[in-house]
C-alpha cells in the first residue's frame, strides 16, 4: 500500500470537512451572489464529501463515517443557531445535508471497486489493497 496516496486521499477528504465547516459558519454572502439553490449546495457538498472519505476508508468503516458526517452536519446547523450574524439554522439544510451523505454512500457502494481501482492505479496505490 502506497501510504502516500491514502494521505493524499485523507487529507483532500478532511480538508472538504474543514472548507464546509468554514464556509457554513461564515457569515453568509449577499444574496444574488450565488444563483443556485443552498440545498443543492448542502446537497451537493455532503454527497462530495461522503464520497471523499469513502475513498480514503475502507469499507468496513463507511458505516461509521455516514454517522459521523450526520453528526457533522447536525452540529454545523447547531452552530448557525446559536452565533450571531447572518446565517440560520435550518431543518431543510440537514435534511439535504443527510441526503447528500446517504447519495453519496449508494453511489460508493454501487460502484465502489470500479471507481476506487481506476484512481488507484491512477494514483499509483497497488490494486487490492485497502487503506
Amino acid at each position: 500500500m502506497n501510504p502516500r496516496v491514502v494521505l493524499a486521499w485523507r487529507l483532500l477528504a478532511w480538508g472538504m470537512a474543514l472548507a464546509i465547516a468554514v464556509g457554513s459558519l461564515l457569515p453568509s454572502m449577499p444574496g444574488g451572489v450565488v444563483a443556485v439553490s443552498d440545498k443543492l449546495l448542502h446537497f451537493l457538498g455532503y454527497m462530495l464529501l461522503a464520497l471523499a472519505f469513502t475513498a480514503a476508508f475502507s469499507r468496513r468503516h463507511w458505516l461509521g463515517i455516514a454517522a459521523r458526517l450526520a453528526v457533522f452536519g447536525a452540529v454545523i446547523e447547531l452552530l448557525q443557531w446559536w452565533l450571531p450574524g447572518q446565517r440560520s439554522a435550518e431543518w431543510v439544510d440537514l435534511a439535504a445535508n443527510l441526503g447528500g451523505i446517504a447519495t453519496g454512500l449508494v453511489v460508493a457502494m454501487a460502484v465502489p471497486h470500479a471507481w476506487r481501482t481506476r484512481l488507484d492505479r491512477l494514483l499509483g496505490r497497488p490494486e487490492g489493497v485497502e487503506p
